[in-house]
């Protein structure tokens, strides 16, 4: 049996699972391991990589000569400005500091490391109509475990988290990408449609304000659909591992 728990209640039922094995053949072979921290590494990693080839290709589009390289170097140096633990010789050979790469990070300063990219995006006029591909902020679908996804598509819900709904509303664009604050479109998924309530809370997705009104809602599910063909998964799937991958990352299970 293998078995990536996120809940007491799917720790209750693996070692209920252990202890029926074990009293039928009075012997088990057991091991397990912590949440894998090399795997959410490879993701920031992911996530990295496709951050820096976003802002390249905006950049060129506006007519710098830069690749892929100056804009790592450059990514590597701001953050450094911001986050002085980056730093691991404030001076070196030729006055420039040396600073610490992905490789030479824990994952606390991984995440400070993104995060403080996304804030220069921000604050930064150079970048000020910068809009990344949503794949940029989705990139973890690709890297999941095929156990993680069957949890996602098993596990229960619950119909309504105000919480999550104020997640969405600050996460970019599903459709542009665009990072200003996005409308929560509760996606008409079939099965959970109904003519007297909204679909779950777990639905919602992150829409702009054009893509949602001009969008979803003038053309429907049919439009969207379209749009979202870059998804790996079916919509469904999606809007679960994301709800679960939120509650996650945030202790909530």
């Amino acid at each position: 049996m293998k078995a990536i728990i996120y809940n007491q209640e799917q720790l209750e039922v693996a070692i209920q699972d252990l202890r029926n094995s074990f009293e039928k053949d009075k012997r088990i072979n057991l091991s397990y391991e912590k949440a894998s921290k090399e795997k959410t590494n490879k993701q920031i990693g992911f996530l990295f990589a496709a951050l820096i080839n976003g802002i390249t290709d905006y950049l060129q589009e506006c007519g710098f000569n830069v690749d892929a390289e100056d804009v790592r170097y450059k990514l590597y140096s701001d953050v450094a400005e911001i986050l002085p633990e980056m730093v691991i010789d404030k001076q070196i050979f030729g006055g420039k500091p040396r600073i610490k790469h992905l490789g030479d990070m824990d994952r606390e300063l991984m995440s400070k490391f993104i995060d403080t990219i996304f804030y220069l995006l921000d604050i930064n006029p150079l970048y000020a109509g910068i809009q990344l591909h949503p794949s940029v902020f989705y990139n973890y679908l690709w890297h999941l475990d095929p156990e993680e996804i069957k949890i996602a598509q098993t596990t229960n819900l619950p119909e309504r988290d105000e919480d999550y709904l104020e997640h969405v509303h600050n996460s970019p664009c599903i459709v542009c990408g665009l990072q200003h604050r996005s409308h929560a479109h509760h996606t008409k998924i079939p099965k959970y449609v109904s003519n007297s309530k909204k679909t779950p809370d777990w639905t919602a997705i992150p829409l702009c304000q054009q893509h949602h009104l001009q969008g979803a809602h003038l053309l429907g599910s049919k439009w969207l659909e379209e749009k979202l063909k870059w998804l790996p998964y079916d919509l469904e799937t999606v809007c679960r591992i994301s709800y679960l991958r939120w509650k996650f990352k945030n202790g909530i299970i």
